[in-house]
């Protein structure tokens, strides 16, 4: 059975971040779901309390709170970013420590409604690949990670 991990990034989901988590565990359910660890940051809301709950009841689940990170780094995209690499260290101490196969990132603010365990299964019938993103029907890029000569060749923000 795979081994995998789930990451990623959370602020201000208290009204999804349940039920997502949910649905996605689900979905990794054919899966050795090892480890889930989240880093919050900036949560006006209930954020922070949900995921004290979620670290009681589900064994394997981890989390840090950065706390209001908007004033040491104004940038919402910046953030986003210091969050990224504070679970990509932590995924490496875990590779050091556990045999992992796949990392998986997810959105836990209310984008998982159609995700299933056949879907995530359906990564797996092609090999050679480095990365499956955007788990959805329909083209989808992110034009905030999208770099390219002609499409995007800097930052839209800028």
């Amino acid at each position: 059975m795979k081994k995998v991990v789930l990451v990623g990034t959370i602020s201000n989901a208290a009204g999804n971040l349940r039920s997502d988590l949910m649905k996605v565990i689900k979905a990794l359910s054919a899966l050795d779901l090892i480890q889930i660890f989240l880093v919050e940051s900036d949560s006006n809301d209930m954020t922070p309390s949900i995921l004290v709950d979620l670290h009681l009841e589900i064994e394997n689940f981890n989390f840090v709170s950065l706390g209001h990170l908007g004033l040491e780094i104004p940038d919402r995209i910046h953030r986003i970013r210091h969050c990224r690499n504070v679970y990509v260290e932590e995924v490496r101490k875990m590779i050091e420590s556990a045999d992992i196969d796949y990392v998986f990132v997810a959105d836990l603010d209310g984008m998982n409604s159609k995700i299933s365990s056949e879907a995530v299964l359906s990564s797996f019938e092609r090999d050679g690949w480095g990365a499956v993103l955007a788990n959805q029907r329909g083209g989808y890029y992110d034009v905030l990670a999208l770099r390219h000569p002609t499409w995007c060749p800097r930052d839209v923000l800028v």
